[in-house]
């Protein structure tokens, strides 16, 4: 059954990875720029060492070298307009407060404290942001007079970009995308609703891909940051390619057709060649990936759903709403721990950086992150008591906390070991 059915059925995966020639999409060659240096360079080293089995569609690289300057310019709009949220945040965070205080009897202290502690974040979270958007104006002025990334893809595709199709051609795929896209056959047909003849681009990189597997009777990989269902069969979250996609190929070439999104391809990547890249890397691609879909990252949590971990809810309210700044103002776990130590007066610790571990992670991978926003936040509240009544060090304070160890089982974890 599964000969006569295999579209339905995932390859021999280590024998598709030894033979297929790997084919990119337009939105993966783009997304270089949006990634930071060890996450794009990461991606480089993969694309190097199948170098010999690299192809894009001409439609790809036409597209690449429309969109290469809109793309290296929004990395410095997204800088700006980043900071300009964050503040935002805050500005609205401090409304909020204000409006709580005034309801509370007895809370000068608290309010003076908060302010206090809301006014370092903001400088530290200013600085960042500061200091990110000066990088940014610096990269886009080297990216648009020296382009080191648009120089590595040209030695990487040189003799391996596909024939652009002739007028002819061309107006002929347009005819045939239209019936498939009014009977939704795959690839495409979400594009529908786009203008002119450019709805049909994926249409037309469909028709390269199989026209070049047939020519040189190749099994091929597509890795593309496209999200649509017309691309996807999408269960629980988890993307596979769509069955009727592989068996047009299958019809059409009689070889494998496989596809991975960008951090899907790094990670078997990883698997397959032995790369030893930190999780942080494929998250980070993983994030830019649904950025540039338009898909925001998740929040922690919601305070509503923390409220009962903790009896002073006023003050936790607001540590869980300054953590949640300062992670979304993070690019890296040690930027993180950083932040947390400046505005909130603490000393670096092994246990806190494992807080923040955790916390980062989580937040990442959209997980339940109740009990490290709790504990991390509780931790932060504790110590800062310690610190004002003299009574204990702050690396004393695990042994003060014997009631939860999220690590217990873990003791030699350290989250910046690579």
């Amino acid at each position: 059954m599964k000969k006569k059915f295999k579209e339905f059925y995932n390859p021999n995966f280590k024998e598709l990875w030894n033979n297929c020639t790997f084919v990119f999409d337009t939105s993966v060659l783009l997304n270089l720029y949006r990634m930071n240096d060890e996450s794009k360079d990461a991606f480089l080293e993969v694309m190097d060492k199948i170098k010999d089995r690299l192809w894009i569609p001409y439609q790809v690289g036409y597209e690449y070298h429309k969109h290469r300057i809109e793309v290296i310019n929004e990395v410095k709009n997204k800088a700006e307009k980043l900071k300009d949220d964050v503040n935002k945040d805050i500005r609205s965070l401090k409304d909020k407060l204000n409006e709580l205080f005034k309801q509370t009897k007895n809370s000068k202290h608290d309010k003076e404290k908060t302010t206090n502690i809301l006014d370092a974040a903001e400088k530290v979270i200013n600085e960042s942001i500061n200091n990110a958007c000066k990088k940014a104006n610096e990269k886009t002025s080297k990216l648009i007079n020296n382009d080191e990334i648009q120089e590595k893809l040209n030695k990487l595709f040189e003799s391996r970009v596909g024939n652009k199709f002739d007028d002819n051609k061309l107006n002929e795929l347009y005819k045939v995308a239209e019936e498939r896209y009014k009977n939704k056959i795959p690839p495409g047909y979400k594009d529908n609703d786009k203008t002119g003849n450019l709805k049909y681009s994926d249409y037309v990189i469909w028709s390269e891909i199989i026209n070049f597997a047939k020519a040189n009777n190749v099994c091929i990989i597509f890795v593309t940051a496209d999200e649509k269902k017309d691309w996807w069969q999408i269960y629980n979250g988890k993307k596979t390619c769509l069955p009727a996609l592989k068996k047009e190929f299958y019809d059409c070439v009689d070889k494998e057709f496989h596809m991975y999104t960008p951090e899907q391809f790094l990670e078997k990547a990883k698997e397959h060649f032995g790369f030893k890249y930190s999780e942080d890397v494929i998250d980070e691609i993983k994030a830019v990936r649904r950025q540039d879909i338009g898909l925001p990252r998740r929040e922690i949590m919601k305070t509503k759903q923390l409220n009962h971990f903790y009896p002073k809810t006023n003050e936790y309210k607001q540590t869980v709403q300054l953590i949640n700044l300062l992670l979304s103002s993070s690019n890296s776990l040690a930027e993180f721990n950083n932040k947390i130590v400046k505005v909130f007066k603490l000393e670096d610790t092994a246990l806190l950086r494992r807080f923040v571990a955790i916390l980062q992670k989580e937040y990442v991978f959209g997980r339940a992150t109740n009990v490290a926003v709790n504990n991390l936040a509780n931790y932060i509240i504790e110590t800062q008591q310690l610190i004002n009544d003299n009574q204990l060090k702050i690396v004393d304070i695990y042994n003060m906390n014997n009631d939860f160890d999220p690590f217990e089982e873990d003791d030699d974890y350290n989250p910046f070991d690579d």
